[in-house]
């Protein structure tokens, strides 16, 4: 680069360095993956500042979703993710889930 040229930072794209994951699909949705790389809360000085309580505050959500929804599952895990087309936040544009009764019997209404 040189002096007073434009520089353009595509969010979506950082933590997607295929070199560094290596071996991954970087499209797949994995909530498992071991180096989950990513800018979400900024860097460096620009770190914000709420992340401890953001992280706090989605590891209880998830905790009380599956302690009250115990058989939460993914209604066909084989199903490609389809991914939001946005320029500065990631995320899928739907995740199609399963409930079922206590007694093991699916109930149809809920989606």
């Amino acid at each position: 680069m040189r002096a007073g040229e434009t520089v353009t930072v595509s969010l979506t794209s950082a933590g997607r360095d295929a070199s560094v994951e290596e071996g991954a699909d970087l499209d797949e949705l994995n909530v498992l993956r071991d180096r989950a790389r990513h800018v979400s809360f900024g860097h460096g000085i620009h770190y914000c500042i709420g992340a401890p309580l953001a992280r706090l505050e989605d590891a209880i959500a998830l905790q009380v979703l599956l302690s009250r929804l115990p058989t939460l599952t993914w209604e066909d895990p084989t199903e490609p993710v389809a991914w939001l087309p946005a320029g500065i936040t990631r995320g899928p544009v739907r995740l199609r889930i399963r409930l079922t009764a206590a007694g093991g019997v699916r109930d149809p209404e809920v989606r």
